[in-house]
């Protein structure tokens, strides 16, 4: 007389497939759990994304005019720079498609953080090639800057994917962009890509050309190294990386990057560049005006608060 609870080997081995996927998904949505737990609870500790505004933006500088628009003088923190702060619409697309090629190629394509950066750059340690892009994202070198101190630690790289991540998830691209662009620094006081683009060409960031914005674009990895008044081969060799990942990445054509290059070929700087600006034109009168903006308004805002006299 057969057993009516015996089961076949085939429905044992059934029974036993079924168990074991039920116990990855399980599994599975346990971890995904505690990832998000986790995520959540380190979000809740950092600072909030939504103070990327103002944090970027610690001072703008006040210019002050002669009668026909001349700029004669300008104050800003001892301790800063020049930055005057302009909208995305007023920047040429020449330094920022210079930017995201340096930079973070996929940063209209990512969540804030982007692995494939992290791969890439890991692809070019391997090569050993000096031009290549970074493995943190344009979010996370914005949130280095203006959110977390420079310490490297896994807690605080940590904390830096988060925040960036948030801050992704609250601001559109195009606002990190103009934040980021007006914020980093570019050298010689120059703090942001307008007073970088008055500083080194004496024109606005909206005028730059594509020679002018490559040039400017590879100096806030290493500005004293790549400053183009004291170390021109220097920068125009961060220059030629910079045209080189513009093709790479698919912003210019190769034709293009030539002619951006030849564009300085055979030229001094003192050709090229604007002279540095001297800092103290009218001194009796600008200390008069200075004086009585302070009275006015307060030395922190004549300092900070980026009039415009």
């Amino acid at each position: 007389m057969k057993n009516s609870d015996s089961t076949s080997p085939t429905t044992r081995f059934a029974n036993i497939l079924l168990l074991i996927l039920l116990s990855i998904t399980a599994l599975a949505l346990l971890s995904v759990g505690g990832l998000l737990f986790g995520y959540a609870r380190i979000a809740a500790t950092l600072p909030p994304p939504n103070e990327l505004q103002d944090r970027a933006n610690t001072f703008k500088t006040t210019s002050i005019y002669d009668r026909n628009g001349g700029l004669i003088y300008e104050v800003f923190p001892s301790n800063a720079g020049r930055r005057t702060v302009v909208p995305l619409a007023d920047i040429s697309p020449n330094i920022i498609n210079a930017t995201l090629a340096v930079e973070d190629p996929n940063f209209y394509h990512h969540a804030g953080v982007d692995p494939v950066g992290v791969a890439r750059a890991v692809y070019y340690v391997f090569k050993r090639e000096a031009a290549r892009p970074g493995g943190s994202s344009l979010v996370q070198q914005l949130v280095k800057l203006t959110y977390l101190s420079p310490e490297k630690t896994i807690k605080r790289k940590i904390n830096e994917a988060v925040l960036s991540i948030e801050i992704n998830r609250r601001y559109p691209k195009d606002t990190i962009l103009e934040i980021y662009l007006n914020h980093i620094f570019y050298g010689n006081l120059a703090y942001g890509v307008e007073a970088a683009a008055q500083t080194y060409f004496g024109k606005g960031a909206s005028d730059l050309t594509l020679a002018e914005a490559s040039l400017i674009a590879g100096i806030p990895q290493l500005p004293g190294q790549y400053d183009p008044y004291t170390h021109w081969d220097a920068t125009r060799n961060r220059q030629a990386d910079v045209l080189r990942l513009m093709v790479e990445h698919g912003f210019i054509s190769p034709a293009e990057a030539t002619r951006a290059w030849q564009a300085y070929v055979d030229k001094s700087p003192d050709e090229i560049l604007a002279h540095r600006r001297a800092d103290f034109r009218y001194p009796h009168f600008v200390l008069m005006v200075r004086e009585e903006l302070e009275a006015t308004y307060g030395p922190e805002v004549v300092a900070k608060g980026g009039l415009r006299v």
